[in-house]
């Protein structure tokens, strides 16, 4: 299925990633001489970088068919985040083999704080229901997880109501009965 192999190629490409950037640091820091990197060397370990980004471009790309096929889910939009920073590493470190004053891990970790910090500002639970919504509206995706979106935060209210005027009548019965749910929920948090 789709989502198992979106599933396999993401933790092959995490493990390769892994290995694969740890050979690259290794084999610089132990062949290091006189602060320069012999160009055999660079030209290896650019060669593992670029085949390291290709198993990333192709986990990803694994993803985006499984997010195309089934919708976004909080898991998939985060696992596709964890992705794009392993790439972009990935890339850093191999222009660090020929830019060597390159500060490689202080670009890393202001990238990854960056990246953290956007992902707990920004509302990601309205950012997968506005993507599945429209999606769906615009015949990309046959159905919608209306369980999954009545499982979200609060901004995703807004989307599950306007699935209520669905042409497919189950799908907008379904979703007015998950939002007199929420209703519900939210009068018992009030009351109570």
């Amino acid at each position: 299925t789709l989502a198992e192999y979106a599933r396999r190629g993401f933790f092959e490409m995490a493990v390769l990633c892994v290995i694969n950037l740890s050979v690259i640091l290794f084999a610089t820091g132990f062949v290091r001489k006189d602060a320069s990197i012999p160009l055999a060397t660079r030209l290896l370990c650019l060669f593992i970088g670029l085949v390291t980004l290709l198993f990333v471009v192709t986990a990803s790309a694994k993803m985006c068919m499984y997010i195309g096929g089934y919708g976004l889910t909080r898991l998939r939009l985060l696992t596709e985040i964890i992705m794009v920073f392993l790439g972009f590493t990935t890339a850093v470190i191999c222009i660090w083999l020929f830019a060597p004053k390159l500060p490689y891990m202080k670009v890393i970790l202001l990238t990854a704080l960056v990246i953290g910090a956007l992902v707990i500002w920004l509302d990601v639970d309205t950012m997968v229901a506005a993507y599945n919504v429209h999606a769906y509206e615009a015949g990309q995706l046959e159905t919608v997880d209306l369980y999954h979106l009545s499982k979200l935060g609060d901004g995703a209210i807004p989307f599950l109501a306007r699935l209520t005027d669905a042409s497919d009548p189950k799908l907008a019965q379904l979703a007015q009965t998950y939002l007199k749910e929420r209703q519900v929920q939210i009068l018992d948090h009030t009351q109570g």
